[in-house]
């Protein structure tokens, strides 16, 4: 597991925000949200539930 995107997650936890994290980080909202799903998918499990109201953890 990469440990920069546990650290984006681990913000995103707490921020709820993918532009917050992603300006955090300086990495665009959608290089966050594939860092995301790539932990989603080596950990084979949903981390957050995304829709149009924000983010949640699952």
């Amino acid at each position: 597991m990469n440990i920069d995107y546990l650290k984006e997650f681990i913000d995103l936890s707490e921020t709820f925000s993918f532009s917050a994290t992603a300006r955090r980080f300086y990495v665009s909202s959608s290089v966050l949200s594939k860092h995301i799903s790539a932990m989603e998918k080596e950990l084979a499990v949903k981390l957050l539930r995304r829709d149009s109201h924000g983010v949640e953890l699952t």
